[in-house]
């Protein structure tokens, strides 16, 4: 869905390689067309990826002082969870969506637990680097 004017939108999703200890989130901005993929080196399962992603979207959209928000998830445990956040904006909507609806935040996420290997070589040089 297209938010409305003065809204801002915003999807997360989460990925796990599972045993191999990555975790990571992505999640789609819009109204400023920021993308955010986080990579997080630990155990977790899915549904703390998808509450990482969630966490990290609302500090995103904090920053930028968004205060009319609808926030978007594959994850009926991350739309729940939205609730505990709903006062720090003056007016809100969580919605379940399916995956389908939800792509682009599903692929930031995969993406952020397996880059190509150009992102890779990058992320390598700027950790290594001095």
């Amino acid at each position: 869905m297209t938010p409305t004017d003065g809204w801002f939108k915003l999807n997360v999703d989460g990925a796990v390689k599972v045993g191999e200890g990555i975790g990571g989130a992505g999640g789609r901005f819009v109204k400023v067309t920021v993308v955010s993929v986080l990579l997080v080196q630990g155990s977790f399962s899915v549904k703390q990826a998808e509450l990482l992603a969630l966490r990290e979207g609302l500090h995103l959209v904090q920053r930028v002082g968004c205060r009319f928000l609808q926030v978007e998830s594959d994850s009926m445990e991350v739309v729940l969870a939205c609730n505990e956040f709903a006062s720090e904006f003056d007016r809100y909507t969580f919605l379940y969506v399916p995956r389908t609806c939800n792509d682009a935040a599903h692929r930031l996420a995969k993406l952020s637990i397996e880059p190509p290997d150009v992102i890779r070589e990058d992320l390598s040089h700027d950790l290594y680097s001095r």
